[in-house]
C-alpha cells in the first residue's frame, strides 16, 4: 500500500502545472538553441563551398605558374623572355625595324570632303 501512495504523490508532482510549464520552457529554449546551430551550420556549408571553388581556382593558377617557371628554366624560355622584355639580338643577328614612310601615311589617310553640290538638299537627304 505504501508504494501505491508514493507513486501517486510522484505522479502528482510530475503532472502538476508548474512542472509541465517548466518542461515546456526548457524544450523551447533547447529548440531555439538547436535552430541557431542549424543556421550556423548552413552558413558554414555555404562558406565551405565558396572557399572550395576559390581553392580550385588557386590550384589552377598555381599549376599555370609552375608550367611557366618550368618553361623559364629552359634555355629557350630564358631567351624568349629576354627577347620579349628587351630588344636584343644575338651575335650575327640583325634587328629590323619597319617604319611607315610619310608617303604611305598620306596615301592611307584621305580626307573626305563634300561640296555643297554633292551634299544635296534636305529633301534629297530624307529621300
Amino acid at each position: 500500500m505504501f508504494d501505491f501512495h508514493e507513486k501517486r504523490k510522484l505522479k502528482g508532482y510530475l503532472y502538476s502545472t508548474p512542472m509541465i510549464v517548466g518542461l515546456f520552457l526548457f524544450s523551447a529554449l533547447l529548440s531555439t538553441s538547436v535552430y541557431a546551430r542549424y543556421l550556423s551550420e548552413r552558413e558554414m556549408a555555404g562558406k565551405r563551398e565558396t572557399l572550395s571553388r576559390e581553392l580550385d581556382v588557386l590550384k589552377m593558377k598555381a599549376s599555370a605558374l609552375e608550367a611557366e617557371v618550368a618553361h623559364l628554366h629552359s634555355d629557350r624560355g630564358i631567351e624568349e623572355e629576354i627577347r620579349d622584355r628587351y630588344e636584343v639580338s644575338k651575335k650575327g643577328e640583325q634587328v629590323v625595324v619597319i617604319l611607315e614612310s610619310a608617303e604611305d601615311k598620306k596615301a592611307t589617310i584621305t580626307p573626305i570632303v563634300q561640296s555643297e553640290d554633292e551634299k544635296g538638299s534636305f529633301w534629297s537627304f530624307l529621300w
